[in-house]
């Protein structure tokens, strides 16, 4: 399947996967499933997110890539399961395999690299490092990084407890996830583990640019609004729908957002036809409800346009 920018709506892409499966992803999607953190993720935010799981073909319901926002003052953050990384840059022709440890501070003050994430008790891990081997290249490329630079915090500035914990495995994940961008960069570009990011301070990985926002055609767009729902003083009772239903019915429909589909277009007529109740409720300055066409129990009533 091509992997073309969808201009029509940026915000709903279908891909395939290597392994032949399908994904459809939307922003109401996204937002419910696939943000992690407090804060409410922008359409652009959405649409950079979905295109880049298009475009590297990942599959987010396994969590192979989500996003975190954790205040409105920050951008999201795109995160991307170390499994999938690893699995994009292991799969590349060119890849030679690596090597990877820790970097510890010795009871005597020196400093020294350890392959693998073993230290002594008497020592303190201070970093990390990798080297990725290219078949296609006479020298490996290394990377090191600080712990101090990556350690996790929480909202005291104390290490959580994965990195208290097991110090020396997560900066080993760290360096590996960095060298291994730095050996691929036009698989692993923009892509980034949690680990990477402390929760005290998300790193932005998705800082949009006014070159990307006209790429994806975004000029303009603003944030969803979340439907209203709230019952209008439509004298619903003469519709066949007693007033006192109106409360349960209307919260049935909040529950039911998800699912709901979009009623079929049709052919412009003064001819009725039927609709989802919810598709009326919304959509109240293009139909005209026919007077106790309501079906309890299909939740659908029959309208006509108000405009032909």
């Amino acid at each position: 399947m091509s992997n073309e920018i969808q201009k029509a709506n940026p915000m709903v892409v279908s891909y395939s996967l290597p392994n032949g499966e399908n994904i459809t992803l939307d922003a109401q999607t996204v937002r419910n499933f696939l943000t992690n953190g407090d804060a409410k993720v922008s359409d652009k935010e959405v649409v950079m997110y979905v295109q880049l799981c298009k475009a590297q073909q990942l599959n987010p319901f396994l969590k192979e890539a989500y996003l975190i926002k954790y205040s409105e003052n920050q951008p999201a953050s795109i995160v991307v399961a170390k499994d999938a990384f690893m699995k994009r840059a292991e799969s590349h022709p060119q890849y030679g395999g690596m090597k990877s440890g820790v970097i510890v501070l010795t009871k005597n003050g020196e400093i020294k690299e350890r392959e693998g994430s073993f230290y002594l008790p008497n020592e303190s891990v201070v970093g990390g490092w990798a080297k990725v081997f290219r078949n296609d290249r006479k020298s490996e490329i290394y990377d090191s990084v600080a712990f101090d630079e990556y350690a996790g915090k929480d909202k005291n500035g104390n290490l959580n407890s994965m990195w208290r914990g097991k110090p020396g495995t997560m900066i080993q994940k760290v360096a590996e996830v960095h060298a291994m961008r730095k050996a691929f960069p036009e698989r692993l570009s923009g892509l980034y583990i949690e680990d990477e990011m402390g929760k005290s301070q998300v790193v932005s990985t998705m800082n949009i640019s006014e070159q990307q926002a006209q790429q994806y055609d975004l000029s303009g767009m603003e944030e969803i609004d979340e439907p209203t729902m709230a019952p209008q003083d439509d004298g619903f009772e003469q519709y066949g729908m007693p007033e006192d239903d109106m409360d349960a019915y209307m919260d049935e429909i909040a529950d039911k957002y998800a699912e709901e589909e979009e009623a079929p277009k049709q052919t412009k007529t003064n001819e009725p036809f039927q609709v989802s109740y919810y598709e009326y409720v919304n959509n109240k300055d293009k139909y005209k409800l026919v007077p106790k066409s309501y079906d309890a129990a299909k939740k659908t009533c029959m309208v006509t346009y108000k405009e032909v």
